[in-house]
């Protein structure tokens, strides 16, 4: 999840990974991102969607949970931890 300044909101990008181009946007309901920081990687199901201007983006099932991926959520936080520890 990252801070969309043009948006101003959070929006999802996919990781890079080769199966799937990074470009990709991601659509998700905003009361899902909005429980958990900048920068956190979620774990969701998603497809493939094009909408009515032929534009190809990924759409997260939200039937399914759509949760952090806590072991990534936890490295993130304790960098930040030390990051602001080192700042001081």
């Amino acid at each position: 999840a990252f801070y969309d300044q043009s948006r101003k909101r959070l929006r999802l990008q996919t990781l890079d990974w080769p199966e799937v181009p990074s470009n990709l946007k991601i659509g998700c309901r905003l009361k899902y991102l909005s429980q958990f920081p900048e920068g956190t990687i979620y774990k969701m199901d998603a497809r493939l969607v094009r909408n009515k201007k032929g534009y190809i983006y990924l759409s997260a099932i939200t039937k399914h949970p759509i949760l952090p991926a806590i072991e990534f959520y936890k490295h993130n936080q304790k960098l930040l931890y030390l990051q602001k520890k080192g700042s001081k």
